[in-house]
């Protein structure tokens, strides 16, 4: 025969009421409260496993291109639109568009960024600087500007 034990509570320290709840009774509580811990943080990892890494794509210039004009757009992608994107080391705003995919007919959303540089004569380096958090992306384009001189 099993027999039922008891916890002692105080219910009010002033009256000295006391009351006894089963074992059994705290024990469910605390089974149950565990599982729903544990239920919500099994929840939670998808999303924090599942973060896409940043990315940083260049659309244009094209890297090793010589132009005839003394400045160029930079233009390219990020992953998200909460990065910051620096093009050589001048703050660039990302914008959040809706681009049309031709081959799936479906409209989706793409952080994109531009901005103009003005060239030197000869060889240019422009560096590109995404950055969300701890993580950094760089690319380094090359554009080539003849001096005509």
């Amino acid at each position: 025969m099993n027999a039922i034990r008891y916890k002692k509570r105080i219910l009010h320290p002033a009256e000295a009421s006391v009351s006894y709840i089963p074992e059994e009774v705290i024990t469910n509580k605390l089974v149950k409260f565990l599982g729903i811990l544990l239920t919500i943080s099994l929840l939670a990892l998808p999303l924090v496993a599942c973060a896409k890494p940043l990315t940083l794509t260049v659309k244009a210039p094209m890297d090793g291109a010589t132009v005839t004009t003394p400045s160029v757009t930079v233009k390219g992608n990020v992953s998200t639109y909460k990065a910051t994107v620096t093009v050589n080391e001048a703050k660039v705003n990302v914008r959040l568009v809706w681009r049309k995919e031709y081959q799936a007919s479906v409209a989706r959303k793409t952080s994109y960024f531009e901005r103009a540089v003005t060239l030197i004569g000869g060889e240019n380096r422009i560096k590109v600087v995404a950055t969300l958090g701890d993580e950094v992306v760089t690319k380094t384009i090359t554009v080539y500007y003849p001096s005509f001189e």
